[in-house]
């Protein structure tokens, strides 16, 4: 049996290590729209842990990226990976492509008007 932080570190996308540059992150978090799938998974773990607080149902955490190592996930994993995510590799990725977006937004609000700040990194391709 896996523990939930081995489930985790099995959901990073393929490619992507423990050791991987910031650069490499947002190389491949860019492509196929993959960091914004990772925080939307996040987004949905939570979504679940309230919605069964709220006595519904949970259901499944979806993985709609390619992970290192295929995972099975169950409606009771929302509850599991959310309670390790504080520390995880998973997360690091996630917040550096988070990070990154924020900082291109604003990049662009200074450049509109008319004023410095430091520029995002951009995938290369």
């Amino acid at each position: 049996m896996t523990t939930p932080q081995q489930k985790l570190n099995n959901l990073i996308p393929d490619g992507l290590t423990a050791n991987s540059t910031r650069q490499d992150i947002i190389d491949i978090t860019y492509k196929n729209r993959v960091g914004e799938n990772m925080i939307r998974f996040i987004q949905y773990l939570k979504m679940n842990i309230l919605r069964k607080r709220k006595g519904n149902m949970m259901c499944p955490p979806r993985v709609t990226w390619t992970p290192t190592t295929p995972v099975t996930l169950d409606c009771w994993d929302n509850i599991r990976l959310f309670s390790v995510l504080g520390n995880s590799t998973f997360l690091k990725i996630a917040n550096t492509y988070a990070n990154n977006v924020q900082i291109h937004k604003k990049y662009l609000h200074m450049k509109s008007q008319g004023k410095s700040y430091p520029r995002p990194l951009t995938p290369i391709n």
